[in-house]
């Protein structure tokens, strides 16, 4: 089990860094005022990491979301998988283009519908298909499935790029943990919320690559 206090710990880690980083931009920034490129340089720095600590906030806030599911789940509704997952490949084609990945579908069941608040639901996929599309290594595809199989929903979310090693992919789910750690932008919170939040709805969640060790 993840311990809330490595949790706490943890979070005040990626905060705390987050500010002395930017502070160290500002201060840079003030040395380096009277030239343009310079200035204009340390404010996009700023503003990339403003943006990675918002994206940050809003994961923790999205893991109270599931936590506060789990002790209320009277205001869950019938939600349409379909329509959830269609906004989600729209939300997603830009950042696709911009990698050169085919992002779209195949074996879709448009008349699947599940019990749970959209938001989750819209948070999970949102994070399997970024999660495909920025780890690809190359150009590609990103292909999304919906099935029905017996009384559960199926969903799969399978790209051809290159894989996740047999060793890690059961740490994938863990909370902070990251295959590249040299990737700033990255909190390792993503599939970890995947998990907390497919464990409140009583759903499951699984990584596989196929025996061609690719994907």
């Amino acid at each position: 089990l993840f311990s809330y206090e490595r949790f706490v710990s943890n979070t005040a880690h990626h905060l705390r860094t987050s500010f002395a980083i930017m502070a160290s931009q500002i201060d840079f920034g003030k040395r380096g005022a009277a030239n343009p490129q310079i200035l204009a340089e340390t404010l996009n720095s700023i503003q990339k990491t403003l943006s990675e600590s918002n994206k940050l906030i809003n994961q923790l806030l999205v893991l109270a979301s599931v936590e506060q599911n789990r002790q209320d789940r009277a205001n869950e509704v019938p939600v349409c998988l379909a329509e959830i997952i269609t906004k989600i490949i729209e939300e997603m084609a830009p950042l696709a283009q911009q990698r050169d990945i085919e992002l779209g579908v195949d074996d879709f069941d448009e008349t699947l519908l599940v019990t749970a608040r959209p938001h989750l639901l819209h948070e999970v996929f949102s994070n399997l298909v970024a999660n495909a599309i920025q780890h690809m290594g190359k150009p590609g595809n990103v292909t999304l499935s919906l099935r029905k199989e017996g009384k559960h929903a199926h969903i799969r979310v399978i790209d051809d790029g290159l894989g996740v090693p047999q060793e890690l992919q059961e740490k994938l789910f863990d909370r902070f943990f990251r295959i590249n750690t040299s990737r700033a932008d990255s909190s390792g919170l993503g599939l970890a919320i995947v998990k907390e939040i497919c464990d409140a709805l009583d759903g499951k969640v699984r990584v596989s690559t196929p025996l061609s060790g690719s994907g």
